[in-house]
């Protein structure tokens, strides 16, 4: 069929419609076309080109298909939009809490940083990296309240989500914590033997300051060097006998063995000479780094939580005080007093 023929629809009986396929689809496809230019032709009406066919009904006689939107209508859903809405607000409430739980790890207030971390956890529209964010804010608080099992817990769930997201930094912190929490128990024995032994044992907790605008002003490629830095400059001051972790970020731990306060006071004086003259600077122009620290003595029946905490206490002193110091903890004579 060739010419005016091929445009022609043949009529169909009443209430008959178009079947369904390739055919139906050309036509709406063709539909969209314009009339030439100066035509006047209506259905039913002589056409004015003298090819066309009378009493047939042309592809360009027939209307435009509707627009899907006209034909489905997108429904209004009051509920998910008041969700979406409710979700949106609790965003900026659950990045605070975030906040606020890390600002207090940093002050030592563990309990109420733990509750912090725990709302932030439980609002509703918390996405899964905000939930992993607090879970690790919450091992880190739990680890200093001696809450071990509770640390792991949320460790693990924390570490699943950073690794399925390859975030390596915050994978790396939470792999400080749990080993710290793994070992906690291992930890206990050897510090009591070494008092049995009448061996003294000192914890030093030591962190580098404001390493926060390290990350924020050399990037975090130089504070991932800075913190290597630190490990070196740790070796040089411990011995083989020595325990020397990362606990997360950029806070470490010593263990000191057959050491009193008084030389373990100036092992870290002396680390703190290292950490001053350390040329950091060519790991990025104008970086320079202290640190502060928190020593403390395990005395005779205290656990090991207890005496972290101490160390812990005496480190925050330290940064109270004005940082880049050492600080040495209260003495303790028995456990619990």
């Amino acid at each position: 069929m060739t010419g005016a023929a091929a445009d022609l629809v043949f009529p169909l009986p009443a209430g008959a419609a178009l079947p369904a396929g390739p055919a139906t689809d050309a036509l709406a496809a063709d539909s969209t076309d314009t009339p030439t230019s100066g035509s006047t032709t209506t259905p039913g009406t002589q056409p004015d080109d003298p090819d066309r066919a009378e009493g047939f009904v042309y592809r360009t006689d027939l209307p435009s298909p509707a627009a899907p939107s006209e034909l489905h209508p997108a429904a209004e859903h009051p509920a998910v939009e008041r969700k979406a809405a409710g979700t949106a607000a609790t965003g900026p409430m659950i990045e605070a809490l975030i906040l606020t739980s890390a600002q207090a790890n940093r002050n030592g207030r563990q309990v109420f940083g733990a509750d912090q971390a725990e709302k932030a956890i439980e609002l509703p529209g918390a996405t899964a990296d905000q939930q992993a964010r607090a879970r690790q804010l919450l091992a880190g608080h739990a680890l200093r309240m001696g809450e071990f099992e509770a640390s792991v817990r949320h460790g693990l769930l924390a570490l699943e989500h950073f690794t399925a997201t390859g975030d390596r930094l915050a994978e790396s912190n939470v792999h400080c914590t749990l080993a710290l929490a793994f070992h906690e128990t291992a930890l206990e024995e050897p510090a009591l033997s070494h008092v049995e032994r009448s061996e003294p044992l000192c914890a030093v907790m030591l962190d580098m300051d404001h390493f926060k605008e390290v990350n924020d002003q050399h990037g975090h490629a130089a504070g991932d060097l800075a913190l290597a830095s630190m490990a070196g400059i740790l070796a040089t001051v411990t011995r083989s006998t020595d325990l020397a972790v990362r606990v997360g970020g950029e806070e470490f731990l010593l263990v000191l063995g057959n050491t009193d306060p008084a030389q373990a006071v100036q092992i870290c004086e002396r680390l703190l000479d290292e950490v001053r003259d350390h040329p950091w600077n060519t790991l990025g122009e104008g970086l320079s780094c202290t640190a502060s620290v928190g020593v403390a003595l395990l005395a005779v029946g205290e656990s090991v939580s207890r005496w972290l905490g101490r160390a812990d206490a005496a480190l925050y002193e330290a940064k109270a005080a004005g940082r880049n110091r050492v600080q040495l903890a209260v003495a303790r004579t028995t456990a619990g007093h």
